[in-house]
């Protein structure tokens, strides 16, 4: 058996080789003969690195007995064929020392990184299940009844309590897991006594008052909505940022500027899929054009939609406690914990979420609801009680008898039983 030929190591005139084994003053042709060796000795190419460098540092000498063992290699190297054997396990007796030190701290290595990657996907799926099992047994509606509403109010900076331009209310349908939103345009006119009577003014004119925009919109949809929530522009935009941004498609270039906005807002986005950060979805969602209010609308839908689909993702699951802390900072509620828990889960994590708005005409600048499109409405989505809203639980401007006029109802819904 030929350990040195040309296959298996390459002779010093046939093949020099510059494999980086052992230290630079260590001969190319010598570390070749050292990976022959130990291939002759193991027959495993994933071992000749280790053997060849180990073998290599003792040609060079680095301790009395390795220095014995360079003598044997280099006996075999000069070709004594009756030795060749016999050198062969010397030569693994020099290795062997090397293969316990520098292999096994790599192995150590090897393992202590394992071991911390399997240590933190444990804790993260331990962590995940158990917000699961938290959300699954501890979080409930928070009411019995098998549907309830919740009025949804985005407050701007205007003013000292600022104008709610977003309201929208949700019925969520807890046996079967949908959930209904119906935007209210900002512009509808109401039955109050100060001059520019549109809904989205109530809040700023009444003090900030949540009582009285309840009872306002109990006038639009014939009953009181069972729990709200008022959130600010800060809050909305640190929602999306805990998020990690939400991805969605911007149709077309946005360009707007508004200086005696506080503070003054300028908006700037490129059209096309792009995850917007919580101050660009701000932008995104008061963008204003010739579309008007119904435009807007239709963004703050298409967003949350995307704000939806953006939740659902396994990831979010852990960033729950990060949101429940932004609403107790900076929103406003009569949700108990458990049930926001319940809420934002059902408005931000369900496949079966649904978009509807309020019919209008115009009236003067105001616009009013178009009647029997709104009783469907209510009654087909929102309504959550057994006895379906008619005209005379309205107080509300609309047309009757070719005219629009202040309707003279108003009853509530559990007297009309």
């Amino acid at each position: 058996m030929n350990l040195f030929d040309t296959n298996n190591g390459a002779s010093r005139e046939e093949k020099p080789s510059n494999r980086p084994y052992g230290r630079e003053s260590v001969p190319a042709p010598e570390v070749d003969y050292a990976a022959a060796v130990a291939r002759a000795i193991e027959g495993d190419s994933a071992s000749e690195v280790d053997y060849a460098a180990a073998v290599a540092r003792a040609i060079e000498g680095d301790s009395a007995s390795e220095v014995d063992y360079a003598a044997a290699v280099a006996r075999a190297i000069e070709r004594v064929p009756a030795s060749e054997v016999r050198y062969a396990p010397a030569a693994a007796s020099a290795a062997a020392p090397m293969q316990k030190v520098r292999p096994r701290s790599r192995v150590r290595r090897r393992r202590r990184l394992r071991r911390a990657i399997a240590a933190t996907f444990i804790a993260l799926l331990a962590l995940t299940v158990g917000l699961y099992a938290f959300m699954a047994f501890f979080i409930r509606p928070p009411i019995d009844r098998g549907v309830f509403t919740v009025l949804i109010a985005g407050q701007d900076n205007v003013g000292t309590h600022g104008l709610t331009d977003t309201l929208m209310l949700a019925s969520i349908d807890s046996e079967n897991g949908t959930v209904d939103v119906v935007s209210i345009p900002r512009d509808t006119r109401v039955d109050v006594s100060w001059q520019g009577p549109k809904i989205n003014t109530v809040f700023a004119m009444t003090g900030g008052s949540v009582d009285r925009l309840m009872g306002e919109v109990e006038k639009l949809v014939g009953f009181m909505p069972d729990f709200y929530v008022v959130l600010n522009l800060q809050a909305f935009m640190e929602l999306v940022d805990v998020l990690g941004g939400v991805r969605l498609n911007v149709p077309t270039r946005m360009q707007y500027s508004d200086p005696y906005d506080s503070p003054p807002l300028h908006i700037n986005l490129e059209p096309g899929y792009q995850t917007l950060t919580g101050e660009q979805a701000m932008h995104f969602v008061r963008y204003r054009t010739s579309d008007g209010d119904f435009g807007r609308i239709r963004r703050q839908q298409h967003f949350l939609q995307a704000v939806a689909a953006e939740s659902l993702q396994i990831r979010n699951v852990t960033r729950i406690p990060a949101l429940m802390g932004i609403f107790g900072e900076h929103v406003d509620t009569n949700l108990p914990l458990s049930g926001t828990i319940y809420v934002a889960q059902q408005m931000m994590g369900n496949e079966n979420l649904n978009f509807h708005t309020m019919p209008t005409e115009f009236f003067g600048p105001d616009l009013a609801p178009i009647l029997e499109p709104w009783l469907e409405i209510i009654n087909n989505y929102l309504n959550p009680h057994p006895v379906p809203v008619t005209l005379e639980n309205l107080r509300l401007y609309t047309r009757i008898n070719g005219t629009i006029q202040l309707t003279g109802g108003g009853l509530p819904l559990s007297e009309g039983r």
